[in-house]
């Protein structure tokens, strides 16, 4: 249960000491934040404290009740003020509830029972006006991200508090790690960020609100304080983006997702660029694995360091003229060839352009041979889409297909041990057990170990090691990336943890590899 704020305020300390004593106050959702003697002290207290109730007295020496309450009310207009008086003075109570007081009690006649029934309703009243601050606050961020609205319309609706000038925004947008629609028509379920939503609101304090929703992606503004250094501020990004994926993974543990965040922001009117922005960093997602957090800056540069605007063109017609002239080997050598490209150049709408394409291809073939078409698969649930999380997935998927289609090539493991290695290239960036693997193939732990060991030579373990270590030499190579990063792209927490397991595969530590990769001494 949220726990509200309350200031007392009243000359005589024995009135203080009283109402203090009337009830617990924790029972009921309220915490003690501050009391005082002196009015002027008092409102100086507002900014800090951030009361969401303050009792005071109507009579005071150095300022009246009904003054305070004016004053109180501009430092925070969501403030609720209960007036207490030592008399029933009808004059002063018109003019409290003509103020916005919330009400106007008089002390003797107050005892726990009363006390705790005005709490219940000052609680309705506070939460009632948190909903519909919720609602406000979201309708507006997210007129404001499409570009609908003016800033000034816009912070209007949000509390004077939320907007000090020691603090600024911070932009993520977090998204679930669905396949990719290799096959058209796959539609993906947005139902957990659903969650999510409601989680964030309620339990975390510092989101502003949700400033976009549409499918798997959900975008939202965090306020954070100013006045840190650029790597304290660094590392406070990063770890409140692992805290929002943390919450996620909470409610949904064999699920992942994706999040890239923004640098930190003064000005909300900057919202629809800096959404922009998030949406093409984080649309190239595939290109480097699921569960992982970026900055949009350092996605962006990398997919602007890689772009090629000049890629061969995808053709169905050289496939076919190079299946027929020299079989199944060399078409599946153009296709590599072509993801290689999509991975180098970060280029989302090509590799769409290529499932599209080689779909259509493949499909033709299979019904030149009587088998249903891809999609009639998919529809059956006879294809394993998990695959789809990633490029290098899509391309194991996709090569796959071909050879299926084609019939022209012996596999040297047999279909459960593929579908296990699949699995693995999919998911070597979390943590994966073999049992879940076992679990997803459809065998118990104890045959897929001995079944695994038999066909491969290697254990399960190991086999997850080596995809990850070949994974992180690429990474490593490509000069994009820190270490800490290389250490959580490809499925390891602890960067130390990964630069050990690395030094015991190659007998170089990731930097010193690096270096000689550089020289040309691994290829």
């Amino acid at each position: 249960m949220a726990r509200f704020h309350v200031m007392i305020v009243d000359d005589e300390v024995l009135a203080i000491q009283h109402l203090k004593q009337l009830v617990d106050w924790e029972e009921h959702g309220f915490t003690l934040a501050g009391e005082s003697a002196r009015p002027k002290q008092a409102l100086s207290m507002i900014e800090q404290l951030k009361p969401d109730l303050i009792f005071v007295d109507i009579r005071m020496p150095q300022m009246d009740g009904l003054t305070f309450c004016k004053e109180a009310l501009a430092l925070n207009p969501t403030v609720k003020l209960i007036l207490l008086s030592s008399y029933k003075e009808f004059e002063y109570a018109k003019e409290a509830i003509r103020l916005g007081v919330f009400n106007y009690l008089v002390k003797h006649e107050l005892d726990h029972v009363s006390l705790t029934k005005e709490l219940e309703a000052v609680r309705k009243a506070i939460q009632d006006d948190h909903n519909k601050q919720v609602i406000m606050i979201k309708q507006a961020l997210r007129e404001l991200t499409a570009g609908n609205v003016s800033s000034f319309e816009l912070l209007s609706l949000v509390p004077s508090h939320k907007l000090d000038a020691g603090q600024v925004f911070m932009y993520i947008l977090i998204e679930k790690d669905t396949p990719f629609p290799v096959i058209p028509g796959y539609l993906t379920d947005s139902k957990s960020l659903v969650e999510l939503e409601e989680d964030l609101l309620r339990e975390r304090e510092d989101v502003l609100g949700i400033a976009y929703k549409e499918s798997s992606r959900l975008g939202f503004v965090v306020i954070l304080e100013s006045g840190r250094s650029m790597k304290a501020a660094a590392e406070l990004q990063f770890f409140t983006a692992r805290a929002i994926q943390n919450a996620f993974l909470r409610l949904h543990p064999f699920e992942t997702v994706s999040i890239v965040y923004s640098g930190l922001f003064r000005k909300l009117e900057d919202l629809p660029d800096i959404h922009r922005q998030a949406q093409e960093a984080q649309s190239v997602r595939f290109m480097i694995g699921s569960g992982l957090i970026s900055s949009i800056e350092d996605q962006l540069k990398r997919v602007n360091s890689n772009r090629r605007p000049n890629l061969p063109d995808i053709n169905a017609g050289e496939w076919e003229q190079l299946y027929s002239l020299h079989g199944l080997d060399p078409l599946l050598e153009a296709l590599d060839k072509t993801f290689q490209d999509i991975q180098e150049a970060y280029s989302t709408e090509r590799l769409s352009e290529l499932c599209s394409v080689l779909i259509g291809w493949i499909d033709r073939h299979r019904a030149e041979r009587k088998l249903p078409v891809l999609k009639q698969l998919c529809q059956q649930g006879e294809i394993w889409t998990e695959q789809w999380r990633t490029l290098h997935g899509i391309q194991l998927w996709l090569k796959e297909m071909v050879k299926m289609t084609f019939q022209l090539e012996q596999q040297p493991f047999s279909r459960k041990v593929r579908e296990a290695l699949e699995f693995m290239n999919c998911h070597f960036s979390k943590e994966i057990s073999t049992e879940e693997i076992a679990m997803q193939i459809g065998l118990s732990g104890e045959h897929f170990r001995h079944i695994f060991k038999e066909e491969t030579g290697h254990t399960v373990l190991d086999a997850i090691t080596n995809i990850r270590m070949n994974n992180a030499k690429k990474l490593l190579r490509s000069g994009h990336y820190k270490l800490y990063e290389v250490a959580e792209l490809v499925g390891y927490r602890s960067s130390y943890y990964f630069t050990k397991t690395f030094r015991k595969q190659t007998g170089f530590h990731p930097h010193a590899f690096v270096e000689q990769s550089k020289e040309g001494r691994f290829r």
